[in-house]
């Protein structure tokens, strides 16, 4: 880590942050994440110490052991037997800061006031308090989501927004539930199948590769690749999955990675729908057409944009009514749209994210 502009960090206080930093070398922080965590721990590191270890409790009070000899960073047990120097590493000082950090984040005020900088206070908070866990020594293990089962599956996977779009679009021709010969169209239109031959009868040269599914849970998969697209995935990134011998596409977001070796990329991706399909919404014109049903002026103007429809949750992690994943550009809260499912319109608004990320937004739908 550089230390700030005019002062000059000693070579003990680089060595504490550096042991820190490797903590959270967990793969499911972002960069953004971890240039934050960086920039608090510039701030309160100096007070911190590495002391030599004396005979003592096996469990260093407030802090962790260092084993010189060992190279294996910080721990929170006292090792049995010592290859190097023991160490031993004061965590309170830290601790202390960081909890008079989350205590400014979550009071009600201006968060403006907390001297973090730009940033969100809740995505700022939600990251101190991760930080909490993961520098606080004896901190409790986490009990996983689900029971992970051994799998063996090759799965299809388009990764990016424009790739989900391109994989959806040529599903959305084959399997509509229209009659036979027939499709629904974008926009909710039924369309001869011949019409759209010349669209998408070619296979799409998508980036898509055949990834490796090693187990799978109720929440999601254990997914490894020697494809360089899956090197380029970050925390948060939305992936769209095909597993072979399964109907349809899956909706996923990476939540951890990890590399394997030289080549290898291991991803955690949880499954936030087990269908999803591609939408075309249209705001609706506020404005008086003179057109009503039942009272309500029903005339729609707006521009429409693309989106992917998660019908309502009941087998994933998070239990959620019907959602939409738009860009975030297109995202407003208690925005009025009106949304075609084969071919039945129904006028919904945009309800407050579960989700957001700087490339989607995940909001519920609500009746509009």
């Amino acid at each position: 880590p550089d230390s700030r502009p005019g002062e000059q960090s000693t070579p003990e206080q680089e060595y504490v942050q550096i042991l820190l930093l490797h903590r959270l070398n967990t793969g499911n922080l972002t960069t953004p994440q971890i240039d934050w965590a960086a920039e608090w721990l510039r701030e309160w590191a100096p007070p911190l110490r590495v002391i030599a270890a004396k005979e003592g409790p096996e469990q260093a009070v407030g802090g962790y052991w260092l084993d010189v000899g060992l190279g294996e960073g910080l721990r929170d047990r006292r090792p049995q037997r010592a290859e190097g120097e023991l160490l031993c590493l004061d965590m309170e000082p830290l601790r202390a800061q960081l909890k008079a950090l989350i205590g400014r984040l979550g009071a009600q005020g201006n968060p403006a006031a907390t001297r973090t900088g730009p940033g969100d206070a809740e995505d700022l908070l939600g990251l101190a308090k991760r930080l909490d866990r993961l520098w606080l020594p004896q901190a409790p293990m986490r009990a996983r989501r689900g029971e992970r089962r051994p799998a063996n599956h090759v799965v299809t996977v388009a990764a990016g927004w424009m790739e989900i779009m391109l994989a959806l679009q040529s599903r959305h021709a084959r399997s509509s539930g229209a009659p036979p010969g027939y499709h629904y169209d974008d926009y909710g239109r039924l369309r001869n199948n011949k019409e759209i031959r010349q669209r998408v009868g070619a296979p799409r040269r998508l980036e898509r590769d055949a990834w490796q599914i090693f187990d799978s849970s109720d929440s999601g998969f254990r997914i490894r690749s020697l494809a360089r697209q899956a090197a380029r995935q970050w925390p948060g990134a939305l992936l769209a999955l095909q597993v072979e011998d399964a109907q349809g596409w899956q909706l996923g977001v990476v939540r951890r990675l990890k590399r394997v070796g030289a080549d290898v990329t291991e991803l955690g991706v949880e499954v936030i729908s087990r269908n999803v399909s591609l939408v075309l919404p249209k705001e609706i014109d506020n404005r008086d057409s003179g057109y009503t049903v039942d009272g309500i002026d029903v005339e729609v103007k707006g521009k429409s944009f693309q989106a992917l429809y998660l019908p309502p949750q009941a087998q994933t992690r998070v239990r959620t009514p019907a959602s939409l994943i738009v860009p975030p550009a297109e995202f407003t809260l208690g925005r009025r749209l009106s949304l075609t499912i084969e071919g039945q319109s129904h006028p919904i608004l945009l309800a407050s994210p579960l989700e957001r990320t700087r490339e989607w937004v995940w909001a519920p739908l609500r009746s509009g």
